[in-house]
């Protein structure tokens, strides 16, 4: 997917992005300790790509299960914050790519407590961004504030107030990511009766 997020197509390049996240949430989320060798936490670490201050809470397998996807998906959101006004079907298209992948990152049960503060209070900001635009308003006046080790972020260009679409397509499509934002947030500061998503 690399050398499509340089692609001239807008759409092309923001959907690899997503691809991306797809694939490196899977694999942080999904194997097995018994079976992640030191190689693999480098590459598994690369890709969930911590903020600066965090590489030690996602160095060891528990604590890469335990942040790993939710720094996956804050990543990304940071990185395609700016698009997501970019119109109808581009925005829904991202919404929905999002929506599909948030289920895959619930923590596992025992490790929701190793979620460190830094992760929680970025998902909430990511949760109320969200929530903004499915709105069709910025409340928020900057894209969430996940990222801040990469040069190639684009978290500056803050999506204007006023810019947002409100077509059918997309109010379904930020609906469900909305709705997978929350129980994903629920479940991470601990509410009991989201047990059976882990």
């Amino acid at each position: 997917m690399a050398p499509l997020l340089c692609h001239e197509e807008p759409t092309v390049a923001l959907v690899a992005r997503c691809i991306q996240a797809i694939v490196a949430s899977n694999a942080v989320t999904k194997v097995h300790p018994e079976d992640t060798s030191a190689a693999d936490l480098d590459t598994l670490t690369w890709l969930v790509n911590p903020p600066a201050g965090l590489e030690r809470a996602v160095r060891d397998t528990d604590g890469l299960r335990a942040h790993g996807g939710l720094l996956v998906l804050l990543n990304l959101l940071g990185d395609l914050a700016p698009p997501l006004d970019a119109g109808d079907v581009l925005s829904a298209q991202i919404a929905r790519i999002i929506g599909e992948i948030v289920p895959w990152l619930f923590p596992p049960w025992g490790l929701r407590t190793h979620v460190v503060p830094a992760v929680r209070d970025s998902l909430a900001d990511a949760v109320a961004f969200v929530c903004a635009l499915a709105d069709g308003q910025m409340h928020a006046t900057k894209p969430p504030s996940v990222r801040v080790c990469t040069p190639s972020s684009r978290r500056s260009r803050v999506v204007a107030a006023g810019e947002q679409f409100s077509g059918p397509e997309r109010v379904a499509a930020f609906a469900k990511l909305v709705e997978e934002l929350r129980a994903l947030a629920v479940f991470v500061f601990d509410e009991p009766q989201h047990a059976l998503r882990s």
